[in-house]
């Protein structure tokens, strides 16, 4: 048999919890949802060749072993599947690891079986599970790979359409005398790598072909502004020493005599595209990186995304149509070989480019080494917050910002029960684009006195006169151990912003062994943000009602008849209020 699907179901809800027969009511679930299905008789199996069990009032803890349970079902097609649900225990919190198995079965789009079954299965389970972790799909993956060649073809054709219309209208210098620098910048630093891989398309312009898709959007919808100099009064007394002008007024003077230039959308695109592409290609990129990130996808989805897919297909197609059945003038086309003929020659008397390439390094500018800088710890920051998502009594914001010698703010985490707060703050330490020189920054905690470095060295090189090329004196690199800064970083967090259920862990021992009064409400839902068994109600940490977890106050009422706080309740007309869930019960029963 071929296994297909593998999930985890992690910390089950229950603090006891027996397992087989929760096994059997599981199976009952699974032929309620499916009553097509037949389960063959004795298929439920208890692994009986391990060491038992002991029981305690937190939950199970196992001796030894494990415990391992089977289905075998059959669906309306005479689908044989083996479901196995394997049982253990990870720092004293019970997990279940569910495995979906068939020996018959051929992965295909137009082949639901298995989707209903996993979906189905994980529904049944989530109620007692406090998260599940996908661990393997193969039915999501024939969505996925039956995508994959779709979105290069589509994306590729964009690339090729953008590239042969903006030459045959603007000339083959098209890039350097539209591309703003923040797409110029990332096709830059891309190109050492590529080139270094694919040697034989080293002498290759490629521009085009190494940017986002999502740039390409901004290619299309591109505007431009050309500045008409006219007389101003504080220009003319700045440039003749009678006043004093600081960067950014000149700037402001200079840039109110702008007039617009182009728009690219206006002027050319929209003549060969529909009115609605942009909106359409924004939901194709969106899918796309949803495809090439590996997220998984169902049937519905698949479907939305194929569509999507062949609409800008369809577009991109029409268009380059049209632009091919247009005529350029001989007069053009000679136009647009010299111009690719000048561009060459540009290429080969570069010396910079030359021999960056044959050094393999980089020497890069400071606007450059200062937009790395970003990147890289904006790109560590967005991983960071990855990580805090299991703690989530704790709240995260990145905050845009731009690095200079004052410091800005990085991000501030907030424990979301009292709002106490840390802020992680970035300095521009150095700078220099010097060959060779060293560039720092330095982020650390709003008072507190431990600093955490980033460094970046530039690149150098210089010529060999016996080899007749350029060779590296100094590599360049990124100089920042990441493992480490994120246990730096951790670490502080977690003194100053300690876990509540920490805090209050010794009261709610200490009111389980004695008796006395509850510090969190068992077994009730926070209605702000879904948590059970997070509502304060032990008067000294916060106020009563308060999620620890995201922090808002739930509306709490006392059961007239057990005393029980419970969140909700209702007031009737008569001044009287509603009885907790369990009493309701009771009363319905009697």
């Amino acid at each position: 048999m071929d296994e297909y699907v593998k999930f985890l179901m992690v910390e089950n809800k229950s603090s006891t919890l027996d397992l087989h027969a929760y096994i059997c009511d599981l199976k009952k679930e699974i032929h309620k949802l499916f009553p097509h299905y037949r389960f063959i008789d004795n298929s439920l199996i208890e692994d009986t060749g391990f060491a038992g069990i002991k029981k305690c009032n937190e939950n199970i803890i196992f001796d030894e072993g494990r415990q391992w349970y089977k289905l075998d079902i059959i669906d309306k097609d005479d689908t044989l599947w083996k479901v196995e649900f394997q049982f253990g225990t990870f720092e004293n919190s019970l997990n279940l690891e569910v495995t979906i198995s068939a020996g018959n079965y051929k992965l295909d789009e137009k082949n639901i079986s298995l989707e209903r079954l996993k979906i189905g299965i994980k529904d049944i389970l989530y109620k007692d599970w406090k998260k599940v972790i996908w661990l393997m799909d193969k039915d999501s993956e024939i969505l996925s790979t039956k995508l994959y060649p779709e979105i290069y073809i589509t994306e590729n054709l964009t690339r090729q359409f953008i590239n042969e219309l903006m030459i045959k209208k603007y000339g083959v210098d098209w890039w350097d005398k539209f591309v703003p620098q923040k797409i110029t910048k990332k096709q830059r630093n891309r190109l050492t790598g590529y080139k270094s891989i694919v040697s034989k398309f080293k002498n290759v312009d490629e521009k085009l072909m190494s940017i986002d898709t999502r740039d390409l959007l901004d290619l299309i919808s591109l505007k431009g502004s050309k500045w008409v100099p006219t007389y101003n009064t504080e220009i003319n007394e700045f440039l003749n020493g009678t006043l004093e002008l600081n960067n950014s007024r000149i700037k402001q003077i200079l840039s109110e005599q702008n007039t617009n230039d182009y728009d690219l959308w206006s002027d050319l695109f929209s003549h060969y595209l529909p009115e609605d592409f942009e909106e359409k290609f924004k939901i194709f990129t969106d899918n796309r990186n949803h495809v090439m990130h590996n997220k998984l996808i169902d049937r519905d989805a698949f479907r939305i995304i194929w569509d999507s897919i062949n609409e800008v297909n369809t577009d991109i197609k029409n268009a380059l149509s049209k632009m091919n059945s247009e005529v350029i003038s001989d007069e053009e086309r000679i136009a647009n070989i010299a111009r690719v003929q000048q561009f060459n020659e540009e290429q080969v008397y570069n010396e910079q480019i030359i021999a960056e390439e044959e050094a393999g390094v980089s020497v890069r500018t400071d606007e450059d080494i200062l937009s790395m800088f970003e990147e890289k710890i904006t790109s560590y920051l967005d991983d960071f917050d990855d990580l805090l998502r299991f703690r989530d009594y704790l709240s995260m914001k990145v905050h845009s910002f731009e690095l200079s010698q004052e410091p800005c703010n990085l991000i501030t985490i907030t424990r979301n029960y009292d709002q106490k707060d840390m802020q992680l703050l970035g300095v521009l330490e150095s700078l220099s684009s010097n060959p060779g020189s060293s560039s720092i920054v330095t982020m650390y905690f709003k008072d507190y006195e431990e600093q955490f470095k980033v460094e970046y060295i530039n690149g150098a090189y210089e010529f060999n006169e016996e080899q007749s090329n350029y060779m590296p004196i100094t590599m360049d690199q990124f100089i920042l151990n990441e493992e480490e800064l994120t246990g730096s970083l951790l670490e502080l967090i977690d003194a100053e912003l300690e876990n509540p259920f920490e805090q209050i862990k010794a009261d709610v021992y200490s009111s389980k062994r004695d008796g006395g009064n509850d510090i969190l409400l068992e077994n009730e839902v926070c209605e702000y943000c879904g948590e059970s068994d997070s509502i304060y109600i032990g008067k000294t940490l916060t106020d009563d009602g308060k999620c620890l977890k995201c922090g808002k106050i739930n509306d709490l009422t006392e059961c007239p008849k057990c005393s029980r706080q419970f969140v909700g309740g209702t007031i009737y007309a008569d001044g009287s209020e509603s009885f907790c869930e369990n009493c309701e019960d009771e009363i319905e029963d009697t």
